[in-house]
């Protein structure tokens, strides 16, 4: 093929808000330069189980950054729509590789179950190319005190609350709560 894409992330898994950078290579194997060449993304567009629609678990936070041949070309700035988004290098030389450099935040829709990924698919004219990251197995354990009555009377009864969360996507053992 005269152009051949790639992508990856640079991170092992995802969490719930956090940011993911991703990396989408391509390489001009043909003669001729490219010129307002146009790369589309989906940002990890997915129909849900009983959804009518797709639904994209991330959202472009940016900045976007162009690499020429490895050299810092210049900082792009993307079309950003419901379907994902767009950028357009302005040209990529005969027999040169881009490297397009952006970062996107892990929103509401992504899968949290455990085992879960999110697939994340770029397309430039006829050819995808798709980079795939799985979600973190983790707890997040959180506690709070609350005591009452505040203030106290000295020999007044006092009411300790512990309120234990756990925010991860799997569950959380053998806790021990010392007070």
């Amino acid at each position: 093929e005269p152009l051949s894409p790639a992508k990856r992330t640079l991170e092992d898994a995802y969490r719930t808000a956090s940011d993911l950078t991703y990396l989408i290579s391509l390489q001009n194997n043909s003669n001729a330069p490219f010129t307002d060449l146009t790369v589309q993304d989906n940002l990890g567009a997915f129909t849900p189980a009983g959804a009518a629609a797709p639904v994209q678990p991330l959202t472009y936070t940016g900045p976007a950054e162009l690499y020429v041949n490895g050299v810092f070309a210049q900082t792009l700035t993307p079309a950003v729509t419901e379907d994902g988004v767009t950028f357009t290098l302005p040209s990529l030389p005969a027999g040169s590789n881009a490297l397009i450099l952006y970062k996107a935040r892990v929103n509401g829709f992504a899968p949290l179950e455990p085992d879960s990924e999110i697939t994340n698919t770029v397309a430039v004219g006829e050819q995808n190319a798709s980079a795939s990251v799985p979600v973190d197995s983790y707890a997040d354990v959180s506690i709070e005190k609350d005591m009452s009555p505040n203030p106290i009377d000295a020999g007044a009864e006092l009411t300790v609350t512990f309120t234990i969360e756990n925010r991860g996507n799997v569950a959380a053992t053998d806790l021990v709560l010392v007070d």
